[in-house]
């Protein structure tokens, strides 16, 4: 990692080291951020107003907690450096220096020094990118021993209430999943807290950065439901990924993490960590494009549809759960067969008196179904009439009646016409 304006560098790290002992601190304000406790002191009420509205009050406290960093922030005009100057860097580089025990830090919009709990920071006095990159870098390891990581990802909670978790390097497309949500929240398209709680996987709103505002609180954890490696394609397709692949995605993820720290104990917990994610989900490669059309593949849906004579266009994939309403009793445990508008044979079991289970391929998707095509209900049963069956299904359609032979044949299944 490098920076490319050199003469900037220098000059943060010049201005960093100035002597702030006779500086007078008049505000201050504690919160905890991810669950580390820390303390600003600053001269800027601008800030202070900023992170109070812009983290929940669950986060802020008073002066009854023991912080974990005490920070002090200086704003870059104090050495009369404008922001356009003081950001004039293309590279998105965080530069690390260690010196005298201490690290040292400068990226883009911000320069720091850490020694021990003491910290030094000079950034921009608001709630932006120079105070984001600034926090990623100071507590990034810190959450690694509370089993959190700062995540690169774009992170979607679906339908189901569960957190959809996309990750790739830039440009891969995980900003363009938050444009495609399609009504569901997003906690972030950048950064997002990845949390492991007792053998659960859970994600977090980053409140670290990113184009897109998180659109449920800071404070509220989702369930992951899975994780997605994006890779743009002409072609829409779903890859479940090896554990060593999945953990060289994940690892690859983290942010702010520095390999090259001499820090061992964090590495070994930052292995271990990513070891024990991968361990209890899944992880897919996903290929789309710019298109919503790729939940089709990743989310289960439950979708409600009337069969008393009205209709409607559900959109389902292999074991989604569809709730229907009709005007005449279905039977638990039964496998009912509808015939699409292709004529093609479609069955589901009834799992309890209102729910059918898909159990096929995708011919049901954005086809009409109504009452009228419920075409007889199957029992699990073993019979000398299969073969009555067998012709049964035939009928509504021959090409695809050798599939239809051999998925009945090994079931043993009756068919009854209502």
């Amino acid at each position: 990692m490098s920076l490319e304006n050199l003469e900037l560098l220098s000059l943060k790290k010049n201005i960093i080291h100035s002597n702030t002992e006779n500086f007078t601190f008049s505000k201050s304000i504690q919160f905890s951020y991810h669950g580390i406790d820390l303390v600003l002191k600053t001269n800027s009420d601008n800030l202070i107003n900023c992170i109070k509205d812009f983290f929940p009050l669950s986060w802020l406290f008073h002066d009854n907690a023991k912080p974990q960093y005490e920070i002090i922030h200086i704003d870059p005009s104090h050495f009369h450096i404008d922001q356009a100057d003081f950001e004039n860097e293309e590279s998105q580089d965080c530069h690390i220096d260690y010196e005298n025990n201490c690290e040292l830090a400068v990226q883009r919009d911000f320069v720091a020094l850490k020694s021990n709990h003491q910290v030094k920071a000079i950034f921009n006095s608001n709630v932006d990118d120079g105070f984001f990159n600034f926090f990623r870098w100071l507590i990034c390891r810190d959450l690694i021993f509370s089993d959190k990581a700062i995540l690169h990802s774009s992170c979607i909670m679906g339908h189901n209430n569960k957190a959809y978790v996309f990750l790739g390097p830039s440009g891969a497309g995980k900003t363009t999943t938050c444009v495609n949500a399609e009504g569901r929240k997003v906690l972030g398209d950048d950064m997002n807290i990845l949390i492991l709680k007792k053998d659960k996987i859970y994600m977090q709103a980053g409140s670290i950065g990113g184009r897109f505002e998180s659109q449920i609180p800071f404070d509220q954890l989702v369930e992951v439901q899975g994780f997605f490696w994006l890779n743009q394609s002409k072609e829409l397709k779903l890859e479940a990924l090896s554990v060593s692949r999945s953990l060289q995605c994940l690892i690859a993820s983290l942010a702010n993490v520095f390999w090259n720290d001499k820090n061992s104990a964090f590495n070994q917990k930052a292995l271990e960590f990513c070891q024990k994610i991968v361990s209890n989900i899944s992880f897919y490669k996903l290929s789309l494009q710019n298109s919503p059309m790729f939940w089709s593949l990743i989310e289960p849906k439950t979708i409600s549809m009337n069969l008393n004579g009205n209709s409607m266009y559900p959109s389902l994939i292999d074991a989604q759960q569809v709730h229907i309403k009709t005007d005449y009793k279905l039977e638990k445990g039964g496998v009912y067969s509808y015939r699409d508008s292709l004529n093609k044979i479609v069955a589901h079991r009834l799992i309890d008196e209102s729910t059918l289970i898909f159990k096929g391929d995708n011919s049901l998707c954005f086809e009409q179904i109504s009452k009228d095509q419920i075409i007889g209900r199957v029992q699990t049963e073993k019979s000398t009439r299969i073969e009555n069956v067998i012709a049964t299904l035939s009928s509504y359609n021959s090409k695809n009646s050798s599939r239809i032979v051999r998925v009945l044949s090994r079931l043993l299944i009756r068919i009854f016409s209502y």
